[in-house]
């Protein structure tokens, strides 16, 4: 196995390292989801007056890209590091040490330069940084699993190479920008290819295929699932061209590819009931499929012209969107995964604060959808970094950190 010590004493000093790396790597993690909480409150607390020496969009742009590189990212890699040890250990300790490395400085050093300058040298360097981080990762756990055939790993792969697809989307943009079509439906569908195949590609395929390392043995329904997502996601990308009216073919074939992802939905759902007296998902894990299963249903229902036109209109609809996925669904199901490697007392103390953000985070979906009511939906994502402040800190004293 490539980067694999040949000693029993090397061999034992590598899991040692990687274990620590492991809980670094959750530790910043879980900061970064603190930072990202209290960026998103600045951006709702902007529309009531608070005054700040920078622009909003440059904020936003700050925000989502350290969302992502600083949060999102660095947790799925955490997610897959547990649930996949013999890939983990099938890459040198160096590799992995590299790759975070990489992946966390593009991540503050976005933070920091997107609301400085918003699309400029640095920032883009950074952006670019970020993107070869995550071609590390993917081409490290590609090769570790070749030879092994499972369910899991095949949603593992997929997610992978929606990772790498996806960068054609930001990679497009300097050529577009270049030629003078900056603003144009091509830019902007530039950035919804990244979008799709971030959210419903790597960010959704890693998280089912720890799913099904987690609870679900080989089945046929499982394959049947893998299959049907897989070709889903690719076909559902053109339901994020719809905003600008391409025509009703695209609408049916975008839905189409929709009408499969929720059939694959149903496949899991069965496979999870039919398993249920030999698995163990906890109560935020059943939460976070349960946004799954209706982020589907919304992503058909968006496949009619009429829902896509007034999604397209109303722009808080889409915010709730993304935020069902990446809150109700990424981050739900990580947080989930973590409680389960703490102490029964750790994971009790933190339930408090899991119940606030999940509080926080429903009431401003709610707020968002029904109507836009800025200071109402501040006051509510004040829950959010205080969630996730106290997620951290009972996080770092947790008794297994001092093993």
């Amino acid at each position: 196995m490539p980067g694999f010590p040949n000693t029993v004493e090397r061999r034992v000093a590598y899991y040692h390292r990687v274990k620590i790396l492991e809980r670094r790597l959750l530790s910043f993690s879980l900061f970064n989801f603190f930072v990202v909480t209290v960026s998103g409150l600045l951006l709702r607390g902007i529309p009531l007056g608070i005054n700040v020496p920078l622009t909003y969009g440059n904020i936003l742009h700050g925000h989502s890209h350290f969302a992502f590189g600083g949060w999102v990212t660095p947790g799925l890699i955490w997610l897959i590091m547990k649930a996949f040890p013999e890939l983990t250990h099938r890459v040198a300790y160096a590799h992995w040490r590299n790759m975070l490395i990489m992946l966390l400085l593009s991540a503050y050093g976005m933070l920091i330069s997107f609301p400085l300058q918003g699309y400029a040298a640095v920032s883009i360097t950074f952006s670019t940084l970020s993107i070869a981080a995550t071609f590390y990762f993917a081409v490290m756990l590609l090769r570790a699993s070749r030879g092994i055939h499972e369910i899991s790993i095949n949603f593992l792969r997929a997610g992978l190479l929606f990772l790498m697809l996806s960068s054609l989307g930001p990679f497009a943009l300097g050529a577009i920008v270049a030629s003078g079509n900056a603003a144009s439906p091509v830019y902007f569908n530039s950035i919804y290819f990244y979008l799709h195949f971030q959210y419903n590609g790597w960010f959704t395929f890693a998280i089912l295929a720890v799913a099904y390392r987690k609870f679900i043995l080989q089945t046929n329904a499982g394959r049947a699932a893998f299959i049907l997502l897989f070709t889903g996601c690719i076909l559902s990308l053109l339901l994020s061209f719809t905003w600008n009216q391409p025509g009703l073919v695209v609408n049916i074939i975008g839905g189409g590819g929709a009408a499969m992802q929720l059939a694959g939905v149903l496949y899991l759902i069965y496979d999870l009931s039919k398993n249920r007296t030999t698995i163990n998902i906890t109560w935020l894990e059943k939460i976070a499929l349960s946004a799954f299963g209706l982020k589907i249903l919304l992503q058909l229902s968006s496949a009619f012209p009429v829902v896509a036109a007034v999604a397209y209109l109303h722009r808080n609809y889409i915010i709730a969107y993304l935020h069902l996925v990446m809150l109700g669904f990424v981050t739900t199901f990580i947080l989930g995964s973590i409680i389960q490697t703490l102490a029964p007392g750790v994971s009790k103390a933190l339930k408090p604060a899991l119940i606030l953000f999940l509080s926080s985070f429903i009431l401003s979906e709610l707020l968002l959808v029904f109507h836009d009511f800025p200071l109402p939906v501040f006051i509510v994502s004040c829950g959010f970094p205080v969630a996730a402040l106290v997620i951290y800190r009972i996080y770092m004293v947790a008794p297994e950190l001092r093993k």
